[in-house]
């Protein structure tokens, strides 16, 4: 091979060579490396605020003699609720409601000429229980205090007799609807009272949110 030659081969392998070499790394093109995950938020205080109508058996606030009775009330409560990952979650509730009011006609005798005397029966609680989540299905049940509260009425006397007892509390409440961070739920409760023999229910609209998240 002449002198000529010999270069021109070896331009050839020198060309091949670089050809066949992989391309030099540039820093732009550096692998990059995920991001680490943020840590999911599991827990959070959830507050809701429930009304909706009460419903009680018998005329507790006129048992006889009524002219006008009413059994259906309002009632109105707060729940606080620490939501985990956890089948059951603790929550706290606070409620009042009126439950029934009437008028009875009381006939003329000793006290003097006929007269109508009126009474409402009201009540109020704070139960702490375990409440369950499955779908848009939530139960709850606790156990608490309940205090009922008589106010009676004539025309020349009012009184007021109060008294405050253990009980249960359970409801059940639906999901239907979630807007953002809120939630909406039909809720139907009963309160228990087994030493005034009382039991009571409600049925209302439940709206509930994260307070903060952790």
């Amino acid at each position: 091979m002449t002198r000529a030659g010999r270069r021109t081969f070896a331009a050839l392998a020198t060309a091949a060579a670089l050809a066949a070499a992989p391309p030099l790394a540039h820093a732009d093109d550096a692998p990059k490396t995920d991001e680490a995950p943020k840590k999911e938020k599991t827990k959070s205080i959830e507050l809701s605020g429930v009304t909706g109508l009460t419903f009680v058996s018998g005329s507790p606030a006129s048992p006889s003699g009524a002219i006008s009775d009413r059994t259906v009330g309002m009632n109105i409560a707060l729940e606080a609720l620490y939501r985990t990952k956890l089948p059951f979650s603790p929550f706290l509730d606070l409620h009042t409601a009126t439950l029934s009011s009437g008028a009875t006609r009381v006939e003329a005798g000793p006290w003097g000429p006929p007269f109508v005397a009126s009474a409402s029966l009201s009540t109020w609680g704070v139960f702490a229980g375990a409440a369950g989540d499955l779908g848009p299905l939530r139960a709850r049940f606790g156990l608490g205090i309940s205090g009922l509260v008589m106010h009676s009425k004539t025309p020349t006397n009012e009184s007021e007799a109060a008294s405050v007892a253990a009980g249960t509390l359970g409801s059940l409440a639906l999901r239907f609807l979630t807007l953002g961070p809120l939630r909406f739920w039909i809720e139907g409760r009963f309160v228990h009272l087994p030493s005034s023999g009382m039991i009571y229910g409600s049925v209302g609209l439940q709206l509930a949110g994260d307070l903060f998240k952790f």
